[in-house]
């Protein structure tokens, strides 16, 4: 199997390079589909708190059955993030090849901008090709914020949200400039943080997105916020 990339251990880059290629190259599937199941079942098992199952085991149907598992408990407990079809496409033995390059890596303790990256990239290959949609280049994204000054007694909405980097930033930004802690960063989410789009998997992104981040309650809805005038209550207004 020709190797484009090579995966170099804890640099998740060169890993997501490397699995682009796998599944381009081998599956002839979706590949934004089949990566996607293949980090949020990785992300599943180490925000588990269980003992390690994402590996590769001597049988490839084994390792299948055990991705299979971990993403009916991610559904599970992250409604949506999957859409509708939660297996793996993939064949046993091509699937066995991604887990093993990926189970050498973290995903929830590594930099989350290199995740992020990676998933604006999947989303926008798609998207200029069939919808004309751009995303704002993330560091454009991140001026942004940083002129903006979000404290965790803002309330931020984008109505285009995309792959959630605004709303990802934002909540980078709280944390680090305030000290949030976990649980004050997953009630900033609840409450300050709301995010819309028409694109079903920009806002699957932009939901694991902010799970990666702390944000186990993420504000991200699918919807077309020009022809919704009205959001049903679904954010308190801000007094003027």
């Amino acid at each position: 199997m020709a190797k484009r990339h090579w995966n170099r251990q804890g640099d998740l880059e060169s890993l997501f390079l490397r699995l682009e290629d796998l599944v381009l190259a081998n599956s002839g599937e979706d590949e934004f589909e089949e990566i996607f199941k293949l980090l949020i079942a990785k992300l599943w098992d180490e925000r588990s708190g269980r003992k390690p199952r994402f590996y590769g085991r001597d049988a490839e149907a084994e390792t299948f059955a055990a991705v299979c598992a971990l993403l009916r408990e991610a559904e599970k407990a992250w409604p949506g993030i999957l859409g509708i079809e939660t297996r793996p496409k993939l064949t046993p033995e091509h699937l066995q090849i991604c887990v093993e390059a990926l189970a050498r890596h973290s995903i929830a303790n590594d930099d989350f901008r290199v995740l992020d990256g990676f998933f604006e990239h999947l989303v926008a290959k798609g998207s200029k090709r069939a919808k004309g949609q751009y995303f704002t280049p993330r560091h454009v994204v991140d001026l942004c914020v940083r002129a903006l000054r979000p404290t965790k007694d803002d309330l931020v909405c984008d109505p285009g949200c995309g792959s959630g980097g605004f709303l990802f930033h934002t909540l980078a930004y709280v944390r680090r400039r305030e000290g949030l802690s976990d649980e004050t960063a997953r009630k900033y989410c609840r409450s300050q943080l709301w995010g819309f789009d028409l694109d079903g998997r920009a806002v699957r992104v932009a939901k694991a997105l902010m799970l990666l981040a702390g944000g186990d309650e993420a504000n991200v809805f699918r919807l077309n916020s020009l022809l919704q005038p009205d959001m049903g209550g679904m954010f308190p207004l801000v007094p003027s």
